[in-house]
């Protein structure tokens, strides 16, 4: 999970990374959790084929007008779905497309093979993005490290009645 923009209206976190012709700064990944959502940032999210962006609900209207190209996003799923990450013109949209591009390319996916999708604070799509979020527990089950602990103890239960 890459934070995009906080209250600042930067990329968190970024260090310089040397490609074939530019200089890419990628910020530092953290771990997919909720508690790296606040209402005044944006989130970049990257679920192998999929990359979701996640918008709360105060990011200001110089920041979506940027990424986006709109003042602000509606609350309708049917229309930020086929919205485009594109290079708008300004400095954070060429950061945010920076980062993108040079994601896929370290993992070698098509740009053609990646949906974009956009996710706003509080509309239907939401749920979905809040269900990859590994680190937590939701509604679909336990967090990564819970799924993980439990799989240890099973293990260790095995072991133990089989007379290892």
């Amino acid at each position: 999970m890459t934070v995009i923009s906080g209250t600042d209206g930067g990329v968190e976190g970024e260090s310089e990374q040397q490609t074939t012709s530019t200089t890419v700064k990628l910020p530092k990944y953290k771990w997919p959790s909720v508690d790296h959502l606040t209402d005044d940032s944006v989130l970049l999210l990257d679920a192998g084929t999929d990359i979701y962006i996640w918008v709360g609900m105060l990011v200001d209207v110089d920041t979506t007008q940027a990424l986006f190209g709109v003042p602000q996003l509606s609350d309708d799923t049917a229309v930020l779905r086929p919205m485009l990450m594109e290079r708008r013109g300004n400095e954070l949209s060429s950061k945010v497309m920076n980062v993108v591009e040079e994601h896929l390319r370290r993992h070698r996916v098509s740009t053609r093979q990646t949906r974009v999708h956009v996710v706003k604070q509080g509309s239907s799509m939401e749920s979905e993005f809040l269900s990859l979020l590994v680190e937590d527990s939701n509604t679909h089950g336990q967090s990564y490290v819970e799924h993980l602990c439990e799989v240890h103890r099973q293990i260790q239960h095995r072991m133990n009645n089989s007379g290892y």
